[in-house]
């Protein structure tokens, strides 16, 4: 294709030089055979010039259509190896918990698997008027801590039971760890007649800024406040 587009442009500029050449050295320029000539020289030298840009074109599209596929063809060999690395450190999945009749679960809604997981879960209202470390160690054992060594995509596992209070409200935090980060969670229960609803939310990382935030689900029957927003911290 290079030796091509070489050969008219040399075929083009050597047709211009030689009709150039041509209007001095011609001796009468009124002839029918000087006008052929002339006339045939525009028509090569136009002709080659087209046929240049034509094949030039063309080497351009093919280049374009061969940069797709190349592009395509590594798009399909990164999403395999993104595949491949998700289901061994658990991609874009993140467990919670959920607590139903007393039941802790232990969920993976996402399509990859969960491995390594580390759980605490307690209730920051038993912890408001700690001072010091021996407080909170002696607080740490109403904690509930557990480990899962790895939990398959869209699953649910009971991992402990609770007691629930008499009070009508129940907050609880939870912080997990898995191969894939680190999540936090607000939980809160309270009973509306005679049936505990719940709303909940989970983060990535421990600060739990608005743009972390994965998931949120609150009962329809969960109650809210004047501004229809729900009150995580438990209070009325």
């Amino acid at each position: 294709m290079l030796v091509l587009k070489l050969a008219l442009q040399i075929l083009a500029v050597a047709a211009a030089l030689v009709t150039a050449t041509l209007n001095y050295v011609a001796r009468d320029k009124r002839t029918r055979q000087f006008k052929r000539l002339r006339v045939g020289l525009y028509w090569i030298t136009g002709l080659s010039l087209t046929a240049g840009i034509a094949v030039t074109l063309g080497d351009d599209l093919k280049r374009t259509r061969e940069l797709a596929v190349l592009t395509d063809e590594l798009a399909r060999i990164q999403s395999a190896v993104r595949r491949t690395s998700d289901a061994v450190t658990g991609g874009d999945s993140f467990p919670y918990v959920n607590i139903v009749e007393g039941r802790v679960l232990l969920i993976n809604e996402g399509r990859d698997p969960l491995y390594d997981i580390g759980v605490r879960m307690w209730d920051p209202s038993d912890y408001r008027n700690v001072t010091t470390s021996a407080e909170f160690w002696q607080l740490e054992r109403n904690a509930l801590s557990f480990t899962v060594p790895s939990m398959p995509p869209a699953s649910a596992r009971e991992v402990a039971q609770i007691q629930l209070p008499a009070r009508r409200v129940k907050t609880f935090e939870a912080t997990m760890i898995a191969r894939n980060g680190s999540f936090s969670q607000q939980l809160v229960m309270r009973e509306v007649d005679g049936a505990w609803r719940t709303a909940y939310r989970i983060f990535r990382g421990p600060a739990k800024l608005p743009a972390g935030r994965l998931l949120e689900r609150v009962d329809p029957l969960f109650p809210r406040d004047q501004r229809g927003e729900v009150r995580w911290d438990g209070n009325p």
